[in-house]
């Protein structure tokens, strides 16, 4: 399953399925309009637990392909990097 995202969409058939729905095809299902998946979850047709379920495979999919890529790795560093500095910055004023 850690090789793609085609073992996640067999597994979450009913998501990928709504997901044919959305507006834009890169849509995340987090606050886009016109998101088919966020839709069916306000509409009670999917469970939000399903959503979550869905959202966490994906995480821990990308996990994994950080963690074989050392150019992944070392742009997840910098992006951290970057909101650590940006953060020092927010509270100490300067």
């Amino acid at each position: 399953m850690w090789g793609d995202e085609s073992g996640i969409d067999l597994a979450f058939e009913d998501v990928a399925a709504l997901a044919a729905a959305c507006r834009f095809r890169d849509c995340r299902h987090e606050t886009e309009p016109g998101c088919g998946v966020l839709t069916a979850v306000e509409d009670g047709s999917l469970a939000p637990e399903r959503l979550d379920a869905y959202r966490k495979l994906l995480r821990e999919l990308a996990f994994h392909a950080r963690k074989n890529d050392p150019a992944a790795q070392a742009e997840q560093r910098r992006v951290w990097k970057q909101r650590a500095k940006a953060n020092w910055k927010r509270d100490h004023g300067r």
